[in-house]
């Protein structure tokens, strides 16, 4: 599922990027997202931070206008939710979760597709890559 993610969100990246440049009004819905992920982790309500976290994707999704992308987010979303449902998360968690979101809604900002890129790939995988 990673692997697919990953190419799937560097398509939307690339694709939403500019469109957010074009358009700063659409980080609202992105900031939106954040605070109340921020605000759900705070409170360590893990489901709601799924929730977010899925949204927050799913928003770029929409944004970059592909239809393909948005009807394969939707089917790889309920997949990534049963993996989130797998994760063992603690406070650790709660203190990255918005600050990761927030770096990509920066780039986005930025408009620095191959820094997106890269960011997505570490983002998706954060997990395997996290100490024990």
């Amino acid at each position: 599922i990673c692997e697919s993610r990953i190419a799937l969100e560097q398509i939307a990246l690339s694709t939403a990027a500019p469109i957010y440049q074009s358009d700063p009004s659409l980080f609202a819905e992105l900031d939106r997202i954040i605070a109340s992920m921020e605000l759900s982790a705070e409170r360590l309500e893990w489901i709601e931070v799924s929730k977010a976290d899925l949204s927050f994707h799913r928003e770029i999704c929409r944004v970059s206008g592909n239809e393909i992308v948005q009807i394969l987010w939707e089917t790889l979303a309920r997949h990534v939710f049963i993996i989130f449902g797998h994760e063992i998360r603690d406070e650790r968690d709660a203190k990255v979760m918005a600050p990761q979101h927030r770096r990509l809604r920066d780039l986005l900002a930025a408009g620095d597709v191959q820094a997106l890129r890269e960011e997505i790939e570490w983002h998706i995988l954060r997990v395997r890559r996290r100490p024990l």
